[in-house]
Protein backbone atom coordinates (compact mmCIF):
# COMPACT_ATOMS: atom_id res chain seq x y z
CA UNK A 1 0.00 0.00 0.00
CA UNK A 2 2.87 2.34 0.85
CA UNK A 3 4.57 1.70 -2.50
CA UNK A 4 1.32 2.25 -4.40
CA UNK A 5 0.77 5.58 -2.61
CA UNK A 6 4.36 6.60 -3.38
CA UNK A 7 3.96 5.69 -7.06
CA UNK A 8 0.78 7.77 -7.37
CA UNK A 9 1.68 10.83 -5.30
CA UNK A 10 5.49 10.79 -5.44
CA UNK A 11 6.00 10.76 -1.68
CA UNK A 12 6.03 8.09 0.97
CA UNK A 13 4.04 7.92 4.17
CA UNK A 14 5.72 6.46 7.25
CA UNK A 15 4.41 3.16 8.56
CA UNK A 16 2.47 3.63 11.77
CA UNK A 17 2.32 0.69 14.17
CA UNK A 18 0.40 2.31 17.02
CA UNK A 19 -2.35 4.72 16.07
CA UNK A 20 -3.22 5.56 19.69
CA UNK A 21 -0.57 6.46 22.26
CA UNK A 22 0.22 3.89 24.91
CA UNK A 23 -0.85 4.57 28.47
CA UNK A 24 2.27 4.99 30.58
CA UNK A 25 2.27 6.08 34.23
CA UNK A 26 4.06 9.33 35.01
CA UNK A 27 5.72 9.72 38.40
CA UNK A 28 6.68 13.08 39.89
CA UNK A 29 9.09 13.26 42.83
CA UNK A 30 9.51 16.60 44.57
CA UNK A 31 12.62 17.45 46.53
CA UNK A 32 13.65 20.22 48.85
CA UNK A 33 13.50 23.71 47.33
CA UNK A 34 16.68 25.46 46.27
CA UNK A 35 16.81 29.02 47.54
CA UNK A 36 17.79 31.38 44.73
CA UNK A 37 17.89 35.10 45.46
CA UNK A 38 16.69 37.54 42.83
CA UNK A 39 19.78 39.06 41.27
CA UNK A 40 19.36 41.70 38.60
CA UNK A 41 21.89 41.38 35.78
CA UNK A 42 23.50 38.22 37.17
CA UNK A 43 26.76 37.28 35.48
CA UNK A 44 27.53 33.85 34.00
CA UNK A 45 29.39 32.67 37.12
CA UNK A 46 26.37 33.22 39.37
CA UNK A 47 24.02 31.55 36.88
CA UNK A 48 26.38 28.59 36.55
CA UNK A 49 26.68 28.30 40.36
CA UNK A 50 22.92 27.92 40.79
CA UNK A 51 22.64 25.64 37.78
CA UNK A 52 25.27 23.37 39.32
CA UNK A 53 23.35 23.36 42.63
CA UNK A 54 20.15 22.45 40.77
CA UNK A 55 21.77 19.61 38.80
CA UNK A 56 23.41 18.27 41.95
CA UNK A 57 20.11 18.28 43.87
CA UNK A 58 18.32 16.69 40.91
CA UNK A 59 20.94 13.93 40.67
CA UNK A 60 20.72 13.25 44.41
CA UNK A 61 16.92 13.06 44.22
CA UNK A 62 17.14 10.67 41.26
CA UNK A 63 19.65 8.43 43.03
CA UNK A 64 17.58 8.39 46.24
CA UNK A 65 14.37 7.28 44.50
CA UNK A 66 15.35 5.28 41.40
CA UNK A 67 15.08 1.90 43.14
CA UNK A 68 11.44 2.65 44.10
CA UNK A 69 10.50 2.91 40.42
CA UNK A 70 12.38 -0.12 39.03
CA UNK A 71 15.24 1.86 37.53
CA UNK A 72 18.48 -0.10 37.43
CA UNK A 73 20.70 1.00 40.32
CA UNK A 74 23.71 1.44 38.06
CA UNK A 75 21.82 3.73 35.61
CA UNK A 76 23.00 7.32 35.98
CA UNK A 77 21.01 10.47 35.34
CA UNK A 78 22.25 12.34 32.28
CA UNK A 79 21.59 16.09 32.09
CA UNK A 80 22.17 17.61 28.67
Amino acid sequence: MQRKFQAIFGLSLPLVKHVLPRSVPIVTVVGKPIVVPQIDNADEEVVQEYLDKYISALSNLYDAHKSEYNIVKTKELVVL
